[in-house]
Formats: C-alpha cells, sequence, structure tokens
C-alpha cells in the first residue's frame, strides 16, 4: 500500500522522466530558435549527410607529420568559423592562446614550425595532468577539446564538445576542418546529430539534484541534457515525458 500510494501521489518535481528534445521544441519554440540562431540549413545539411557516414575507422587519409603551427591553424579554422574575438587582428598561436584552455604544457613554447619538435614534445612521457587539447575554454563538460592523435599510419585530429551549449560551435569547427581536407573525427557525432535533429532525450531530474554530470541517474541511456522540471508550461511538459517508476521500498 505504501508503495501504490508513492508512485501514485509523488509530485513529479520529485521523479525522474525523459522528454525527446522535439516535443520539448515544440513547448518551448524559443529555445529552439535560441540553439539554431548560429547555425543554417546548408550547415545542417551537410553536418548530417558527413556523420552518417563517419565510423572510427573512416579516415581515408592521415598527415605524414604534425607541427604546433598546423596544430594552431586547425584550431583557427574553428575560431574563424564561429567568429571568435580575435581572429583579424590575431596569428593562429595567438588565437589559441586568448581561447584555449592555457594550460598548453609547454606546446607554445616550441618550434611550431618541426615536426621534430612537436614529434618530441607529444612523446615526452613526463608530461602529464596538463590540458594543452581544450582548444576553447569552459568547465569539465562545456569546453571543446581538439586532440592530437598518432597512429601507424600517421597524424589525424579528433574533435569532442557534445554539451548542448557548445555543440553548434564544435559542429562548425568539424565543418570547418573537414573543408580543408584535413583527417578529422568528431567523438559522439551521432549524439550531436540526434540533439541537433531534436531525436534525443532530455533527462528530467527531481528539485533539488542540479542538472548537470547526471548520467548515472540514467544508466540505460546515453543523454547529454537534463534538466528539473521547468515552472512555465509544466502540465504540456508532464504530458509530453516518459515518467520513470518510482522506486519500490521493500522489507529486508
Amino acid at each position: 500500500e505504501y508503495n501504490e500510494y508513492v508512485e501514485k501521489n509523488l509530485p513529479y518535481n520529485k521523479r525522474f522522466a525523459e522528454i525527446l528534445r522535439e516535443d520539448y521544441w515544440k513547448i518551448f519554440p524559443e529555445v529552439k530558435e535560441y540553439y539554431m540562431k548560429n547555425i543554417n540549413m546548408n550547415e545542417i545539411k551537410r553536418f548530417l549527410d558527413l556523420i552518417k557516414k563517419q565510423s572510427e575507422d573512416c579516415l581515408a587519409t592521415r598527415l605524414l607529420e604534425m607541427t604546433a603551427e598546423l596544430f594552431f591553424d586547425c584550431c583557427a579554422l574553428g575560431y574563424e568559423a564561429n567568429d571568435y574575438r580575435g581572429i583579424k587582428d590575431l596569428t593562429p598561436k595567438e588565437l589559441y592562446k586568448m581561447h584555449a584552455d592555457g594550460r598548453h604544457d609547454g606546446l607554445l613554447d616550441i618550434d611550431g614550425s618541426s615536426k621534430d619538435a612537436f614529434d618530441s614534445w607529444y612523446h615526452d612521457r613526463k608530461r602529464y595532468g596538463w590540458h594543452p587539447w581544450e582548444i576553447c575554454r569552459g568547465g569539465n563538460s562545456t569546453h571543446i577539446s581538439l586532440y592530437v592523435i598518432q597512429d601507424e599510419k600517421g597524424w589525424w585530429v579528433a574533435l569532442a564538445g557534445s554539451s548542448i551549449g557548445r555543440s553548434i560551435e564544435t559542429i562548425k569547427f568539424y565543418l570547418a576542418i573537414i573543408e580543408k581536407g584535413l583527417p578529422v573525427f568528431l567523438y559522439d557525432g551521432k549524439e550531436i546529430a540526434a540533439m541537433l535533429t531534436g531525436v534525443d532525450n532530455i533527462g528530467i531530474v527531481p528539485d533539488g539534484i542540479f542538472p548537470r554530470y547526471c548520467a548515472s541517474w540514467f544508466p540505460d541511456e546515453k543523454i547529454h541534457t537534463f534538466m528539473n522540471l521547468p515552472y512555465e508550461s509544466q502540465k504540456e511538459v508532464i504530458d509530453s515525458s516518459y515518467w520513470y517508476p518510482t522506486r519500490k521500498a521493500v522489507l529486508l
């Protein structure tokens, strides 16, 4: 009887749920409009077409060598695509210094034109704990990273930035690097595509749980965005969501 009572009477703002982003956008169209304001339909189509073909072994080409300058050039492509401050006045290295995390681990100090200098820096096992790949500073889950990776075929870069607040920037970074013909892989590419088209789910967590780093509450889902039940249009959100059953109390 207790479990039945809780299931029937526990307020929705004390429960877990998920809502399709597309349904959430129907209730709050201004949220979709704000999210899409810096990307056009041609970019969306191009991105979705590319991600359909992406897999971890799809990089047909590699770079035969890598230098710090080439890495900074890759960063500058994304900074320019997103109209970052300084793009008209600063060099790629200066742009990186302005917008990256700052903990460059000596990358700014090596000979930028030397492949040997980069190779030596990259393979220096005494380096650890710094963040040279965080090219757009932010929080633990809200920064954008561009990793340089070497395998037996050569060098390539991998982009990461799947938070809802940075995903459009990440898409534009990806497209800019692709357009230059450079080998790049986008982590969580299919998840970002689902976010862009509204077919992913937003996790709803109870009041009192900050809606960040909540993936552990949804172990069977891959959810990147979380929220508490909003005050506005609450009934519409409740009716459009899938509500998880309440946890049952048992006697031991």
